[in-house]
């Protein structure tokens, strides 16, 4: 057995075999089919990537607003750095 996976059939009888294909004009709509779906796929991926992007951008606003104060929300520590016993909790 060489180069192939299935012990009943060797490469002298695999490339000896016909393998059905469809007509042409079959051939044809089932391109044109994986073509409109690879399109679809295309615009799928374009619109999550900038999706993630967006999302990526409000985070970082949100993230810079509240570092800055100006979201009208009063701050709270809720933990504070003891130079001995490393973190407290306030």
């Amino acid at each position: 057995m060489t180069g192939i996976a299935y012990p009943a059939i060797n490469d002298g009888k695999l490339y000896l075999g016909l393998v059905p294909l469809p007509p042409s004009n079959e051939q044809r709509r089932i391109v044109a089919r994986v073509d409109q779906l690879m399109f679809l796929c295309d615009k799928l991926e374009a619109g999550l990537l900038r999706s993630q992007a967006d999302s990526e951008r409000l985070m970082e606003a949100v993230v810079r607003r509240m570092l800055a104060g100006g979201d009208g929300v009063e701050k709270k520590t809720i933990c504070s750095v003891n130079n001995r016993n490393g973190f407290k909790i306030s």
